[in-house]
Order: C-alpha cells, then sequence, then structure tokens
C-alpha cells in the first residue's frame, strides 16, 4: 500500500492520492488501511515519503567510496529513470507533498527527506574526493 501511495503520488499528486485510488492501484482489502493506517491519509502519506526517501538513498548506496563525478552521474541516472520509463508522467512523490500538503507535519517530514537526501549526497561527494565545503552544496559553482 506504501509503494503503490509513493507511484501515485509521483504520478498525480497529493490531492489524488486518496485511500479509493491506493486501494485500486494495490488491490489491498479496505479494512487493511485503516488496521495499518488509523491516522488516515496523513499517515499513509508520511509512510510513502519515508518509503520515497529512502528508495533513494538505498539507489545511492552503491556510490559509497565512488569518486564525486560517478556519484552525480548516479543520482542523475536515477531521475532520468523516472522520468524516461514514465514517459515524462512521473516525478517526485517527496515534492508532490510540498507543492499541496496543507499539514505542517507532512511538510516537516517531506523537508527532513530532502535534507537526508542532501546530507547523503554530501557525504557521498565528500568520500568521492571533494572538500567538506564543496560537497556541502555551497551556492558557488
Amino acid at each position: 500500500m506504501v509503494e503503490g501511495a509513493v507511484a501515485l503520488l509521483a504520478r498525480h499528486g497529493l490531492q489524488a492520492t486518496s485511500f479509493s485510488e491506493v486501494l485500486a492501484a494495490t488491490g489491498a482489502p479496505r479494512g487493511s488501511l485503516y488496521h495499518y493506517f488509523p491516522g488516515g491519509k496523513n499517515q499513509l502519506i508520511a509512510a510513502a515519503v519515508e518509503r520515497a526517501g529512502a528508495m533513494l538513498i538505498n539507489a545511492l548506496e552503491p556510490c559509497a567510496g565512488a569518486p564525486a563525478d560517478k556519484v552525480v552521474d548516479r543520482f542523475l541516472v536515477i531521475w532520468h529513470t523516472v522520468l524516461t520509463h514514465s514517459q515524462c508522467e512521473a516525478g517526485c512523490a517527496v515534492q508532490a507533498v510540498t507543492v499541496a500538503a496543507d499539514s505542517a507535519d507532512l511538510l516537516a517530514h517531506a523537508a527532513a527527506i530532502f535534507r537526508s537526501w542532501r546530507d547523503r549526497l554530501s557525504r557521498l561527494l565528500h568520500l568521492g574526493g571533494l572538500t567538506q565545503e564543496q560537497s556541502s552544496g555551497s551556492p558557488r559553482c
């Protein structure tokens, strides 16, 4: 159900990711949603944002110790793959929450996921040979 919610967020955004849509996409019984997500839609969306965050972090793990340019290449390939496999109809599930959520908790959760991505990329880039300043995302290009 969580992965179904991730896919729906990436393709259709937050408003179109309802319990009914998740059930239709996953074939899960309605009772399962209420059992696993008694906090409602926000609890499901928070779990989906967490899963989307973990998916990107896990996809970057093979880059640990690789040169910085390979880390950047991997990051770009990940998003290129998302866009090409979906024919540009899907994007970032976490971003979908940031642009449409009216819940401060969901917005904070999405921000924490983005920070975790930034921090992990920074560490990988540093391990890949960049200085701490270069890898920290300072605005100098």
